[in-house]
């Protein structure tokens, strides 16, 4: 049996766009299979997972080639398969690469069969200048393919008359695009340019159309949009646009005879696009190459695939001495129902540039000049994932920060009453008191008690009198407005009201509208010696703090004798701290 790795996002918000490429890979296998297998042997696909993440993609293909894989079929994001060339190279293994990418790259263990900038990026620019409009706005995932992409699409514009006026990037698996529309919408550009991939797309068309951001008004160029991402979102994005190499409306025998066979295979309709044809032309030129010559040898298979043709669903594909591929461009229209209108294609196939054009010169200093553009996406990418990671310590930092808040919170409030704790009050009471003593302003206190709680208690028990205590405590909260007063739960049925710059009259009126509204809740209370509702009895004092001869705990203890005064009276009134007589 012969193997051969499958290497694609099953998780993660690039699954969406990869998984059905491993359904097509697989059943690439089963035909080779019905027609033989490849030297006469069954050939099996080892599927793993890259779950949208580049170093998971780099640690799967170390464990395919382990088992003695040297052919792997995968990746999507430039970043992924960065993160598996290394590997393909050092075990001389190869992969074959299915996705458009930004170029400035020629790896000899890397096919690459997606488009390449002149490909796709620049027939889209100089399609779009020609009929939407000069004025671009540049919108894309926050990685490599995008950033690169975009560069690209400033220089093209600039030359032919073109203008960037926007320019914004979020997450790869982002979907908050409310500031990036609004972007847009005050930039109003003729043309959004979108390098968004993955389900990202979903939120993407789902709130433009939500925003009555329509496809007339701020038309979208897309690059990373095909079939499956619309298929959900197919209403919202009708209208807008995107430029393949392929769309399941190219009408060939071949494509046809495979839109049949795949639809088929999945068990009915289902959405095809440009990556899935091309995952599953891949492995049948590689089988095909492979049987031809009577191995599976990664070099022998290098070289006999260059320059050479294969009919596909794609149309005739070359693989060229770059080994990347000669295709088509074309632009379809979104239609309501998920298919792409194609309304405009190159007059011949394309020949793949992936140095933009460079080797076409014969410059004697061409291989420095490649090596220095090469590290130009990797600085790029490191560039992104560096701004990515202070985005995301931010993030941390911000829920550290609401943690703490939250916690502070927790610390100074009572969570029976939601009212402040006697640890606030007495900060503030400290605090307070050290601010009238050097005003040398007044400061009172009211010390509140429930009348008659722990009767209260015992007769309708501990979950009634905690709901009583919530809604005595609600009512005192609301009897002073100003915002430098404190009313806390000071422990158990008692309670404290703290006022600064306030006097003794003023506090007493105070201490008597608490007893009122308490009063006025009429909550029963047949158990009570003084009334048939729930009361209580306030004790206030008033002092002008000095220094050196009263504490803040003075008014405490104050307050404390004028609210048993209060309860020796009988109870349910407010009665003001009086200094014993001298005699």
């Amino acid at each position: 049996m012969t193997q051969i790795g499958i290497l694609h996002s099953l998780s993660g918000t690039m699954s969406l766009s990869e998984t059905p490429l491993i359904k097509a890979a697989q059943m690439a296998v089963d035909e080779i299979n019905q027609a033989g297998g490849v030297l006469g042997k069954p050939l099996e696909a080892v599927v793993a997972d890259g779950a949208s993440d580049p170093n998971i993609f780099a640690r799967q293909a170390i464990k395919l080639t382990q088992k003695g894989i040297n052919t792997i079929f995968g990746c999507w994001t430039s970043s992924c398969r960065k993160a598996v060339q290394p590997v393909v190279e050092e075990t001389n293994s190869i992969l074959w690469y299915p996705i458009q990418y930004e170029g400035l790259e020629q790896s000899p263990n890397i096919f690459y069969f997606g488009c390449t900038l002149n490909q796709q990026i620049e027939p889209a620019v100089n399609w779009s200048i020609d009929h939407l409009g000069e004025s671009i706005f540049l919108i894309g995932s926050d990685y490599v393919f995008p950033r690169v992409a975009n560069r690209l699409i400033r220089s093209l514009a600039n030359h032919i008359g073109g203008k960037v006026i926007g320019e914004t990037y979020v997450p790869l698996e982002g979907k908050d695009f409310d500031a990036s529309l609004e972007m847009i919408r005050q930039s109003r550009p003729d043309v959004v340019f979108s390098t968004i991939n993955g389900d990202s797309n979903i939120a993407f068309y789902r709130e433009m159309k939500q925003q009555g951001m329509s496809s007339r008004k701020f038309p979208i160029m897309a690059f990373s949009v095909a079939e499956t991402e619309i298929a959900d979102v197919a209403e919202d994005a009708a209208g807008h646009y995107a430029c393949w190499s392929y769309f399941q409306s190219l009408s060939t025998t071949e494509n046809n005879r495979f839109i049949k066979a795949f639809q088929a295979y999945n068990g009915g309709p289902v959405e095809i696009s440009d990556p899935i044809v091309t995952a599953y032309s891949q492995i049948h030129i590689w089988a095909r190459v492979a049987n031809a010559i009577g191995s599976t040898e990664p070099k022998l298979i290098r070289q006999a695939a260059v320059r050479k043709d294969f009919e596909s669903p794609l149309g005739q594909l070359t693989i060229n001495s770059n080994q990347h591929i000669t295709r088509w461009a074309r632009i379809g229209k979104i239609q309501p129902n998920g298919q792409f209108n194609i309304i405009w294609e190159s007059d011949n196939p394309i020949e793949p540039l992936p140095w933009l054009g460079l080797d076409s010169f014969d410059l004697p200093s061409i291989d420095l000049i490649k090596a220095t553009l090469a590290e130009l996406p990797n600085a790029i990418d490191i560039a992104a994932k560096m701004k990515q990671e202070v985005s995301a310590r931010k993030a941390i930092e911000k829920q550290l920060k609401l943690a703490v808040q939250e916690l502070e919170t927790l610390s100074f409030y009572d969570t029976l009453t939601g009212v402040a704790n006697r640890r606030l009050f007495n900060q503030l009471l400290l605090r307070e008191w050290r601010r009238s003593c050097r005003e040398q302003q007044l400061i009172s206190l009211i010390m509140l008690d429930i009348d008659f709680y722990k009767q209260y208690n015992d007769h309708y028990g501990h979950l009634q009198g905690d709901i009583c205590l919530k809604q005595v405590a609600q009512a005192l909260r609301n009897v002073s407005k100003r915002p430098g007063d404190l009313f806390a739960r000071y422990g158990g049925e008692e309670f404290a009201l703290l006022l600064p710059d306030t006097s003794k009259e003023q506090a007493i009126r105070l201490a008597k509208k608490c007893c009122s509204v308490v009063s006025d809740l009429q909550l029963e209370h047949n158990q009570s010696l003084v009334s048939e509702y729930v009361t209580v009895s306030a004790g206030v004092s008033t002092s002008v703090p000095t220094d050196g001869w009263l504490r803040p705990n003075d008014l405490i203890i104050d307050a404390d004798k004028a609210l048993y005064t209060a309860k020796e009276l009988g109870r349910n009134q407010a009665v003001p701290y009086e200094l014993p007589q001298q005699g």
